[in-house]
């Protein structure tokens, strides 16, 4: 079989991003058959992939002509074709239908409808989809309205349209009228082996950023409002006497604004690390007390199976993707992320069941730990291999 994965660019590392190299290279080793080409704006580096092809991926029109000329090029023999995300879908759609390919079956995953269909005066965490009533005095609106009915059209192309969750499968139904499925997405095996670690050196890492192990909680991931690390900032604050310590885990163009908020708040209870190896992650994970993802109505949330397959207790949000696998109080807890007050007492709560439960927290992490392994990189491509081979 002959397969292309398309993706816009690998410029930032982010869930889409580590979902289709964690896939490709689970593919490569497990199914050698099948021969696999990624076309992206900018391959990642080291390659993972034998065959790799830059192509500009962008949404100004007056490229597009070159761009469906080296698509076509690409897709010639090919058997399928898996894009990921906006413009890449819209982009093969054409080139496939331009060239006249009828035998090329195309898929997408969706990792989220595109930004340009929700109303942006909305609620970040209430999403709503634009009606596009457009004044027609206005060019520009009419453009991205014709886009908009471009891309409708080019879904209705694919052979099958896969979502990570069902909340982002409603979304993409509602948007261009389709019936997509759900194939959560999966995480790799190092995820799941805990690494043999003596005392000196699970000692070491804590005194490096200055813990005391099961005395923090820890949240990780790119420091951007979207993920709320100040709602959990604030929230800590209000119950600063009951908990213990927050280590926020990351990088990003808001640190400076989440450390001012800390200061703001009065507590010194907030340890930003920076970024970190990911085998000191890993090992603060395994010792903290609980870890906590707040992020604004995220369609999935891999920080959620990430942290189940680590045996740590989680609290994510209760409007993201990921709340779908979470049995509150059972395999994770969920709260309300937009109030302050509930990620408060959310905190206390899970705080005080470990304390005075531990029997019933070591119950919640294999619980977790169980879940996660229902989501692992080998039963997303199992699945996704059945499907582009038509038995699923």
């Amino acid at each position: 079989m002959k397969l292309v994965v398309v993706h816009k660019s690998f410029k930032i590392r982010g869930g889409a991003e580590n979902l289709i190299l964690w896939s490709l290279d689970d593919l490569q080793r497990r199914f050698p058959e099948i021969s696999i080409t990624l076309v992206s704006e900018n391959l990642p580096s080291p390659a993972v992939c034998t065959a790799g092809r830059e192509i500009a991926l962008n949404e100004h029109i007056f490229s597009w002509p070159k761009t469906f000329y080296s698509l076509a090029g690409v897709f010639s023999g090919v058997d399928a074709v898996i894009t990921h995300n906006f413009p890449s879908m819209l982009l093969s759609s054409l080139a496939l239908r331009i060239f006249r390919n009828n035998s090329t079956r195309l898929y997408w995953y969706c990792h989220e409808p595109p930004a340009h269909f929700f109303d942006k005066s909305a609620d970040a965490a209430k999403k709503r989809f634009s009606n596009f009533r457009i004044n027609p005095l206005r060019a520009d609106l009419l453009l991205k309205k014709a886009g908009v009915m471009m891309e409708r059209n080019a879904v209705k192309r694919c052979t099958g349209v896969w979502a990570n969750s069902r909340r982002t499968a409603d979304f993409a139904d509602e948007i261009y009228g389709i019936k997509s499925s759900v194939l959560y997405p999966g995480i790799p095996d190092y995820f799941f082996s805990q690494a043999e670690t003596g005392k000196s050196v699970r000692e070491e890492t804590l005194a490096r950023y200055g813990l005391k192990k099961n005395g923090f909680i820890i949240s990780a991931g790119r420091l951007v409002r979207e993920k709320k690390f100040d709602y959990l900032i604030r929230a800590l604050s209000l119950e600063q006497n009951r908990l213990p310590a927050l280590v926020i885990v990351g990088s990003g163009p808001d640190q400076t604004r989440l450390e001012n908020c800390a200061r703001e708040c009065g507590t010194r209870k907030v340890i930003f690390t920076g970024f970190i190896p990911e085998t000191d992650l890993d090992l603060l994970y395994r010792l903290s007390l609980f870890s906590v993802a707040l992020p604004a109505d995220e369609p999935f949330g891999l920080a959620v199976t990430e942290a189940m397959a680590r045996r740590s207790i989680i609290l994510f949000s209760s409007d993201g993707g990921a709340a779908e696998i979470i049995n509150n109080c059972e395999n994770g807890f969920l709260c309300n992320a937009s109030s302050i007050r509930d990620i408060a007492q959310n905190l206390v709560k899970i705080s005080r069941l470990i304390k005075n439960s531990p029997a019933r927290a070591d119950r919640i992490r294999k619980n977790a730990f169980a879940t996660a392994e229902n989501y692992s990189i080998k039963a997303f491509n199992d699945s996704l291999v059945k499907r582009i081979s038509g038995r699923e």
